[in-house]
C-alpha cells in the first residue's frame, strides 16, 4: 500500500468516528493509490484531506499530481498542522519548480557561486540567524505559517577537495550548489548519493 493511501483510509477512519459523511457533495474525488490515468481507484476526501493526499501521492509516484493553487492555499491557510508539515512544502517546491531540478550549472558556475557564497564566518552566521529570528517575531500568524518551512538547521557541505563550506540554512546551501532543497534534503538524509558535477560531495546537518 503507497503512503498516500495509508493516509486516505486513516481519514476515512476518522470521519466514521466523527459521524461525518463524505461524498460528492461536500469532498472531493482522490484518485488513489495511483493518480488518473495510471488507476481508477479513489475515495472521497473533503478539500484539505486530497491537498495531502496529493502531495504524498506525487512523491510516490515522482510526478506532480496536485494543483499548485489549491496546494499552495492549504499549506499557507492550513487549520491543521501534520508532522511531515515543513516536508509536504517540500514536496509542493520540487514538483513545481522542474526548472530548477533539471537545470544544469557548469562547473565554473558552481565555483564562483560557492567562492562568493559559502565563505562566512561563525559570527556572520550566527548575527544573520538572529536577525531572522527578531524578524520572525515581528511576523503576524499568517507570515510565521510561511515562514516556519524556511527555519532550517545549518548545513555543512564538504567537497571534495576537502574544503567545508558551512550554510546558515538548507535553502540557502541548495542555492549556492545549484540545486533544489529537496535534493539537498535526500543527500543529507542519505536516500540518494551527489551525482555528475555534484559527486564526492558530503552533506550534514550542524
Amino acid at each position: 500500500m503507497l503512503p498516500n493511501e495509508e493516509f486516505a483510509l486513516a481519514c476515512l477512519r476518522y470521519y466514521e468516528e466523527q459521524g461525518l459523511i463524505v461524498d460528492e457533495t461536500n469532498g472531493e474525488f482522490a484518485h488513489c493509490p495511483l493518480p488518473k490515468g495510471m488507476g481508477e481507484t479513489g475515495y472521497y476526501l473533503l478539500w484539505e484531506h486530497h491537498q495531502q493526499q496529493g502531495l504524498l501521492q506525487s512523491r510516490d509516484v515522482d510526478r506532480k499530481c496536485f494543483f499548485n493553487t489549491d496546494v499552495k492555499e492549504w499549506l499557507l491557510k492550513a487549520d491543521y498542522f501534520p508532522d511531515n508539515f515543513f516536508e509536504l512544502w517540500d514536496i509542493y517546491e520540487h514538483y513545481t519548480r522542474e526548472h530548477v531540478k533539471n537545470s544544469l550549472r557548469s562547473p565554473d558556475a558552481l565555483v564562483k557561486r560557492d567562492r562568493a557564497m559559502a565563505n562566512f564566518s561563525k559570527e556572520q552566521i550566527e548575527r544573520r540567524n538572529l536577525a531572522i529570528k527578531q524578524a520572525y517575531q515581528r511576523m503576524t500568524p499568517e507570515e510565521r505559517k510561511w515562514a516556519r518551512r524556511h527555519q532550517q538547521k545549518q548545513v555543512e557541505i564538504t567537497f571534495p577537495t576537502g574544503r567545508v563550506g558551512l550554510y546558515y540554512s538548507r535553502t540557502f546551501a541548495a542555492q549556492c550548489l545549484g540545486i533544489h532543497s529537496y535534493t539537498l534534503k535526500r543527500w543529507i538524509d542519505k536516500k540518494t548519493t551527489p551525482q555528475g558535477e555534484h559527486l564526492g560531495i558530503v552533506a550534514r546537518y550542524v
